[in-house]
């Protein structure tokens, strides 16, 4: 990887990203968006139905945004601190935070940094420093919409619907296609006890694009919680389709398959999760044993 040269598909998607901001979704014939009438915690909502936040990650273009304005020895140091922070996050995300952090002293103003370490604490568990990291990364690139969707996950897991909402409801202003984003804003209406709501907008997801089998996930999960069991195990079925070693989907269609009252088929879903990695018996262990 290398991080100052842009390829062509490079520039498309940076085109993509940075589309000037629209007025509202309003103007451009996208349903008003109603931030949820309540703003009821995590710990809530997750007796209802499982965790549903998007957790892969939202990237933005690979390769500084603000082209750093190093030497060429500091540009080559930042470049080796970025390619091996990338390359050893899922064995050792200490050194990575470590590499990230010297990338931003070498630069404050290159935002990649920034973005990286943010997604990094995220799966570290700190989210307030998460959350810090995405939200200088917006003020480096303010119409970019992967920090408002990735700051808006971390505030939404946080049990803040309503400031979730408003980072999701952003992205869409900024780029109206944004399938994440509109994932994001069912996400914080299920959060808030509003299936109906989170259906329509995650469905608006799902129609922007078919192949992210989160989107099904968070449907399925709407669908559940308005005791549509069939319909949920539809679209958890697409899920797996999607995305067959995720264990975590496994573990979902085994809850809908008890509603169903088959928990012969439950057990054989909550193996394979088992086989896949999933903290299955965890979960049980909170209580996340039915929709």
């Amino acid at each position: 990887m290398r991080l100052i040269v842009y390829s062509a598909s490079l520039l498309v998607l940076l085109a993509n990203l940075q589309v000037p901001a629209l007025a509202s979704p309003l103007s451009t014939g996208v349903p008003v968006l109603k931030p949820p009438a309540t703003a009821k915690t995590r710990v809530l909502i997750n007796k209802a139905v499982e965790p549903v936040t998007p957790v892969e990650e939202v990237k933005p273009p690979q390769g500084p945004l603000n082209k750093p304005r190093l030497h060429e020895g500091s540009k080559e140091t930042y470049i080796k601190y970025f390619e091996e922070a990338i390359n050893i996050e899922s064995t050792d995300q200490a050194k990575a935070d470590l590499l990230l952090t010297k990338c931003i002293e070498i630069d404050p103003s290159v935002s990649d940094a920034y973005h990286q370490r943010g997604l990094l604490r995220q799966k570290m568990g700190r989210r307030d420093e998460a959350i810090a990291d995405f939200t200088r990364f917006i003020e480096l690139n303010p119409n970019v919409t992967a920090g408002y969707v990735n700051r808006g996950i971390n505030i939404s897991d946080s049990g803040d619907q309503q400031e979730a909402y408003k980072d999701f409801a952003k992205a869409v202003d900024i780029n109206e296609k944004n399938a994440k984003a509109w994932l994001g804003i069912g996400m914080t209406y299920l959060r808030s006890g509003d299936a109906k709501g989170s259906l329509e907008y995650t469905s608006k997801a799902i129609a922007l694009d078919p192949s992210d089998h989160w989107g099904w996930n968070n449907r399925a999960c709407a669908y559940g919680a308005l005791h549509m069991y069939n319909k949920a195990l539809a679209d958890e079925n697409k899920a797996i389709e999607l995305n067959p070693q995720f264990g975590h989907h496994y573990f979902k269609r085994g809850l809908i398959k008890k509603a169903l009252g088959n928990k012969a088929a439950m057990e054989s879903d909550f193996a394979t999760a088992r086989k896949l990695g999933f903290d299955v018996d965890g979960r049980l262990a909170q209580g996340q044993d039915h929709l």
